[in-house]
C-alpha cells in the first residue's frame, strides 16, 4: 500500500524533541523522508534512529535556525542528498518566561531571532534554491496543528467523493509559515 507521502521530502526544524519530533515521526509513519534540523546532537541522533525504525530514510543537521549560513547548508545538503523538498516545518522556536516587562531588549531580540529570523531563512533559503518555489508546503510553529487538520479535511472531502486525498502542492494544498 502506498503511503500518503511516499518519498516525499521533509525539513523540520527543531526536529530534536517535543513537537518536532512528534510531527518527524508522524511525517515517516506516512512514507516521507526527513531532514531533522536541531543544535542538539543528541537529541537529533536519537530522532534520527526512531525515522529509520520507521523504515524511512533520516538526514540530522546539527545547525543553527538562526544563522544564514547554517540554514543555506542544510538547504544544499538535502537538496543534495534528497533532489527537492516538498514540505518545510519552521517548528524551532521559544522564548523567556516572564513578564514583558520583565524582559530586557535582548531577551526580546533573542524570541524574535529565534521564532521569526528561523522561519524566514528557511523559507527564502528554499525558495531561492527552487526552480519552482510555489511547490512547497511551508508550515510555521503557530500551525503545528494545520498538518493534521488539512489531512482529515481533505480526507472527508475525498470520502465523500469515494477518492484518495493527493498531497501535492500541485493539486492546491499550501499553507502559510506566518
Amino acid at each position: 500500500m502506498t503511503k500518503r507521502l511516499d518519498q516525499r521530502v521533509a525539513v523540520i526544524t527543531g526536529a530534536a524533541k517535543g513537537i518536532g519530533r512528534a510531527v518527524a515521526l508522524r511525517l515517516a509513519e506516512e512514507g516521507a523522508f526527513i531532514v531533522l534540523v536541531d543544535v542538539d546532537a543528541e537529541g537529533l541522533a536519537s530522532t534520527a534512529e526512531e525515522v529509520r525504525a520507521l523504515g524511512s530514510r533520516a538526514l540530522p543537521m546539527e545547525a543553527d535556525a538562526t544563522d544564514e549560513a547554517s540554514v543555506q547548508h542544510v538547504i544544499d545538503e538535502a537538496l543534495a542528498r534528497f533532489g527537492e523538498i516538498h514540505i518545510l516545518v519552521n517548528n524551532v522556536g521559544g522564548g523567556k518566561a516572564g513578564r514583558i516587562w520583565e524582559l530586557s531588549v535582548d531577551d526580546w531580540d533573542a524570541v524574535m531571532r529565534l521564532n521569526l529570523r528561523s522561519m524566514f531563512l528557511f523559507t527564502r533559503a528554499h525558495d531561492r534554491s527552487q526552480k519552482r518555489p510555489d511547490h512547497l508546503h511551508v508550515l510555521g510553529r503557530a500551525q503545528r496543528h494545520r498538518l493534521e487538520r488539512l489531512l482529515s479535511r481533505r480526507q472527508r472531502l475525498f470520502d465523500r467523493q469515494g477518492r484518495r486525498p493527493r498531497l501535492h502542492p500541485r493539486h492546491g494544498d499550501r499553507a502559510g509559515g506566518l
